[in-house]
Order: structure tokens, then sequence, then C-alpha cells
């Protein structure tokens, strides 16, 4: 009883956290972005712009779900199953509390601008808003999840062997929202101001997942290397290393794995390691540079 209890409670963990993480993210889209047509990237920010354009009739909530639906289908097929469900309760939790805290945080908003006499400061509903955005984002990817859009859609396709960095398709996709923000607001104030917002949401993330690093090098002793190296392999994606060594302690022969993660993989793979060897070494150390595949391109570096 108490073991099943042990594996229970880490998994209520992560799911508490999610649900923290997109409760924060749905206060910064109410509080901040849809009342002042500010876009937050993504299909969170091509929601807001079909929000408006159909007259306020359909929740922001169902579009960011509906919006989601083929990246959903394509992602269970690229990605797998653990991934994917973890990411739909994430985006599920995210479309619900948006719609469920809105109307009241709506009022708190419209509160904030009468007390600056009618004048919002959309610059500090920028930075504020993208900061509290990156952070419950960046909650979410700390556990293994995601809440669809770009996201998603960067992982899909560095699944399918499109050899950019995550943060490069997010943007990718992140610039064709903004575009149709400029189309259909026909504001290019409101557009770089979107800008700022997402770029601070990126920054936070970033610091979330520690760190600016592009990845993390990790370095596995375990009397269980070839469990381990599958795992990794099958689970998360990752190519592992083998080296032959020889533990000067006991003098005992044994092997030494190596693999690069993304930062949000790393709480993934500890978690891993932890569960099949929890007497496993493990050495973490910052990549500042990583080339080849699945991360950086050579030729954007040569």
């Amino acid at each position: 009883m108490k073991q099943s209890m042990k594996g229970i409670w880490p998994k209520v963990l992560d799911y508490l956290i999610m649900t923290i993480g997109v409760t924060i993210s749905a206060a910064a889209v109410n509080l901040f972005f849809v009342p002042y047509k500010i876009h937050s990237g993504g299909v969170s920010g091509i929601a807001t712009v079909l929000y408006y354009l159909l007259d306020y009739r359909v929740p922001v909530g169902v579009l960011i779900v509906i919006l989601n639906l083929p990246l959903f289908i394509i992602g269970y097929k690229v990605i797998g199953k653990t991934f994917m469900l973890r990411t739909l309760y994430s985006t599920l939790a995210y479309t619900v509390a948006i719609d469920v805290t809105s109307k009241w945080l709506l009022r708190v908003s419209k509160e904030i601008v009468l007390e600056s006499n009618n004048l919002p400061d959309l610059m500090l509903f920028c930075i504020f808003g993208g900061a509290l955005m990156g952070l419950g984002l960046g909650m979410v990817f700390t556990r293994n999840s995601c809440t669809g859009g770009s996201d998603l859609f960067a992982e899909i396709l560095r699944r399918k062997g499109i050899h950019y960095s995550v943060g490069t398709l997010m943007f990718m996709f992140d610039g064709i929202s903004v575009i149709m923000s400029l189309i259909v607001f026909k504001n290019l104030l409101l557009v770089l101001y979107s800008v700022i917002a997402i770029f601070l949401s990126m920054k936070m993330i970033d610091l979330i997942l520690d760190g600016a690093n592009v990845a993390k090098a990790v370095f596995i002793m375990s009397e269980k290397s070839e469990q381990i190296a599958d795992a990794i392999i099958h689970t998360l994606g990752r190519g592992v290393t083998g080296f032959s060594g020889r533990g000067m302690y006991f003098r005992k022969e044994r092997e030494t794995l190596f693999c690069v993660v993304k930062n949000r993989q790393l709480p993934a793979l500890k978690k891993l390691v932890k569960n099949m060897d929890d007497k496993a070494f493990l050495i973490v150390t910052s990549a500042h540079q990583v080339l080849g595949e699945g991360f950086g391109a050579f030729d954007k570096e040569l």
C-alpha cells in the first residue's frame, strides 16, 4: 500500500503544478491580453483574434480547444501517448480556467483601468501579462507537458525531423499568428505591444526551465544502464552514448551513459532514472551550444 502511494503522490503533484500553471496563464489572458486586444502568441493569440471577429459569441477557451484539435490528432500519432495525455489535461484545464475566470477577471481589469482615469497602460499590461503567461507555461513545461499551440506544433515538427530548435519553431508559429492579428485589427501599435509580451513570456519560460542555456548534458552511472538507455531513447526520443569505464572505488567495470536533452526534458529524465534505479549517479552540466539532429542546425552557425 505504501509503495503504491509513493507512486501516486508524484503524479498528483505533477497535475497540481500543471493546474496552478494553467490558472496563472489564464489570469494573464483575461486580465491583460483579451480586454485590450494584445496578442499572447500561438493558439491563445489566434483565439483572441477570433473572439473579436465572432463578436464575443464564442468563448476564448472553446476556440482554443477547437484550434488545438488538429494538433492533438497529429501529436498523438507522432509524439506518443504519455506526453499527449498530460498535454490534453493541461490544454483542457487551461481552457476551462480561461472561461471560468473570464467574467470576474475582465471586471477586475476594467476596475484597474477606471482607477487609472480610463487610460490603460498597455506597456505595463504587456510586461505583467507576458511575465505571468511565461510563469504559468514554464510550470506546465517542467511537468513534461504543454498547453498545445505553438509548443506542441514545435514538438511535432522536431519529431518529424525538422532540425531547428523548439524556440525557433515556436517563433515561426507565433509570427504567423501575430501577422493574423495585424490583418484583423489593423493596428501596428497593438502588434508591437504583442511582440513585447511574447518575448517576455518566452524569457520567463527560459528562466523557469533554468535558463538561457540551449540544453543540458547528462552523465548517468548505473547498474541498469541498458534499461535506462532504452527508456531514454523510446520515452524522450533522445540519443544515448555508452562509454565503458572502471569505477576505481570498487575496482569494477561499469558503463557510463551520456545524453543531451532540452531544458524542459530534464525533469522527465531525472524522474525516469530515479524510477529505474534510485541508486544511480547523475552529473548534469549546461551545454551552451548544441548543433546537430534535434538541436541547432550547422548552417546557422557556419
